[in-house]
């Protein structure tokens, strides 16, 4: 009895010691951590406050806590929708009116809705220049609604991509 006993418990303790090694080989790197990307935060942030047009978005690292910011235009007001970028989860919204600051040619487009999503602007830009996209904002320019997308080139030089945000041409290409 007592042979069959050790047969028995000898492949749990094996199994326990490889059950250990592989998990103490687990990557708990927060820096290697898989994260939401921006498209999918920018979909939160819209989904929480039901509607708006997005104004910009952009990984925020201060305090060594990653998140999306995430600015909406929604009514007379602009939110600031923050995204945690590694659950996806609301942090923080903050709430502000717009008044009236930006009488001139910012409140003629107030109630002008892009024609091409974020996501178009994006495919546009990096067809222009190829890189990675560091900041997207839905701004003016020439009395146009416009992305204005920045972007770091694979050859580490920051580019400036405008691209009209009804017809999806591309204003200006400037590096920075």
């Amino acid at each position: 009895m007592k042979l069959k006993t050790k047969l028995l418990i000898g492949p749990f303790i094996v199994s326990g010691l490889l059950g250990t090694s592989a998990c103490s080989t687990t990557d708990n790197n927060p820096e290697t951590a898989q994260t939401i990307s921006e498209r999918k935060a920018t979909e939160i942030a819209l989904g929480t406050l039901k509607g708006g047009v997005v104004r910009n978005s952009h990984v925020d690292e201060n305090e060594g806590a990653n998140k999306y910011e995430v600015n909406i235009y929604k009514g007379d007001k602009t939110y600031e929708v923050d995204v945690d970028s590694l659950t996806g989860e609301v942090l923080e919204i903050d709430q502000s009116s717009q008044g009236k600051i930006n009488i001139d040619n910012e409140s003629k487009l107030q109630n002008v809705s892009p024609k091409i999503s974020s996501e178009d602007a994006r495919k546009i830009a990096l067809d222009q220049v190829r890189g990675t996209i560091t900041e997207l904002d839905l701004d003016n320019f020439n009395d146009r609604l416009v992305y204005d997308i920045e972007i770091s080139s694979v050859y580490h030089r920051e580019v400036n991509v405008i691209v009209d945000a009804i017809n999806g041409k591309v204003l200006k290409v400037e590096e920075m």
